[in-house]
């Protein structure tokens, strides 16, 4: 009786673990397939080679891509065309009687310009003798696709998805991304780890940890089993595998791990044996290193499109003469200005305390914090939020600062280390704009004294004081000041002062 028993309990234990294998497996393998379709992003190019891997057919989908007719590339082979970029070692060439999926090969096209294909292929065999008769494939375009946001977020669900643990550190060594598989198997949370330091969380030697991170900042990918440490203090053994993204302009921009607890590899492996696709899943952590390393470092990638369209927009917000800070929900700055970044080290008005940012009013001590919390508030009560503008009083005595506080509603981004919350603007009275004369000279059609004297005016300088500064009469300055509002249309210095500080002339020209 107790035999049977104990056989009962063992069987269904046996059970419980398949249903829970299988359903993960389903998961897993349901985002690896949206791993593979990753780099569908166009219609792909169809090739076949003969035995000695010259191409022997090639759709003319080809002709759309690279401008290269069909007929210009057979008898070539893939190798005379293109070269492959991989992470491992690859067959030159691709000649190789085996089976390859998503390996990046690089096209230049007929004007020069280099594309990046996700290239597989499959050995055809003859059905009667077994001879190897060549190869089979396709090769598609991820150079740059308008779907390449929508890519980017398929990759990062599928990673959440995935029973692999994946993170990203930036070249610094903080860590800015870890999949929810990566924080489960460790204990802590993103925000948690965003606070250590990746080579923290193994367990190694200092002269073995140090090594291993000069061998990584070489540019050289890393691969061995090691203690990871959890956040309870435990340990639990994994494979690992370091990969470097290369910058655009050169040296590392980041680094991928994508790691195998060795542990739950060994529950869930013993039933893959009756999935028909086992490949799919086993060969998962390499699918999903290259699918990452693509996303991050194609010079047409959205990382890539991202990062250009912040230098860009820093340069454009540097240009201009109010503050702008971008803060977090706790007021920390995330990025400033020039502008602001001059108020801040100022430290007259508006200073960052532990709270954040932060000012006097009356004489008390008032949180930009507590005011992008207020704002949210209202805004979900569909009341009129009017407690965003404030006067900062100045230590100094100078006149008070003058604070605009927006907040803003952004969805969340995978790279940020701190979610924007709010816009600061910043407005120092004490501080002038400076105008570039030759843009005055031609938007109004002025003179170049007549400009010199329409930018004293504009930083609020009395007709005597412009004359003074430009060593002329006062008559002389009264019949510029004539001309001047005539070419502007304006009737009054305070007229003219408004029309100069609205326009384009105070953006500054570096």
């Amino acid at each position: 009786m107790a035999e049977a028993k104990r056989r009962t309990s063992e069987l269904k234990s046996v059970t419980d673990d398949k249903a829970i294998a299988a359903t993960a497996i389903g998961k897993a393998a349901a985002a690896e397939h949206r791993l593979y379709n990753l780099g569908r992003l166009v219609s792909a190019w169809i090739w076949e080679t003969d035995a000695e891997f010259r191409l022997t057919d090639v759709s003319y989908r080809v002709f759309d891509m690279l401008g290269l007719h069909p007929q210009e590339l057979i008898g070539r082979r893939l190798r005379d065309i293109g070269s492959f970029v991989t992470l491992e070692d690859f067959p030159a060439g691709g000649e190789s009687q085996s089976t390859f999926r998503d390996v990046f090969f690089e096209v230049p096209d007929r004007e020069g310009q280099k594309r990046l294909f996700l290239v597989s292929g499959l050995p055809v065999y003859d059905q009667d003798t077994g001879a190897f008769r060549g190869m089979q494939g396709i090769a598609e375009d991820v150079t740059r696709h308008p779907r390449a946001d929508a890519e980017f977020e398929k990759l990062f669900e599928s990673l959440e998805q995935s029973l692999v643990l994946v993170m990203i550190a930036n070249a610094e060594g903080e860590i800015e991304y870890a999949n929810e598989k990566f924080q489960e198997a460790t204990g802590y949370n993103l925000e948690e780890l965003k606070r250590i330091s990746p080579w923290n969380l193994v367990d190694m030697k200092k002269d073995e940890r140090e090594k291993k991170l000069e061998h990584v900042n070489e540019g050289n990918e890393w691969f061995g089993e090691t203690h990871y440490r959890r956040k309870n203090g435990a340990l639990f053994w994994a494979a690992e595998h370091i990969t470097p993204i290369p910058a655009q302009d050169g040296g590392i921009d980041r680094l991928l791990w994508v790691i195998e607890d060795k542990t739950a590899r060994r529950v869930y492996s013993t039933h893959l044996e009756n999935r028909a696709d086992p490949e799919l899943f086993t060969d998962m952590p390499s699918r999903i290193r290259n699918a990452v390393f693509l996303v991050l470092s194609s010079d047409n990638s959205l990382m890539a499109k991202l990062q250009m369209e912040n230098l860009a927009l820093d340069d454009a917000l540097n240009r201009l003469p109010l503050g702008v800070i971008v803060v977090d929900a706790f007021a920390r700055p995330i990025r400033s200005n020039r502008a602001a970044q001059a108020i801040l080290d100022a430290d007259d008005g508006l200073s960052l305390g532990r709270d954040g940012l932060q000012g006097e009013v009356d004489g008390q001590l008032v949180k930009v914090r507590d005011i992008i919390w207020r704002a949210g508030r209202r805004r979900k009560d569909g009341k009129e939020d009017d407690t965003g503008a404030i006067a900062l009083e100045r230590p100094s005595g100078d006149r008070p600062l003058s604070l605009v506080i927006t907040s803003l509603r952004t969805g969340s981004h995978y790279f940020d280390k701190d979610r924007p919350a709010a816009l600061l603007f910043i407005g120092d009275p004490e501080t002038h704009p400076e105008f570039d004369e030759d843009r005055l000279s031609k938007l109004y059609g002025l003179t170049r004294a007549e400009a010199r004297l329409a930018s004293l005016l504009a930083q609020d300088l009395s007709l005597a004081d412009a004359a003074d500064e430009l060593s002329v009469s006062q008559h002389t300055v009264r019949t510029h000041v004539k001309r001047i509002f005539s070419k502007t249309t304006t009737e009054r210095q305070s007229g003219l002062i408004r029309l100069l500080l609205s326009g384009p002339a105070s953006i500054s020209p570096d």
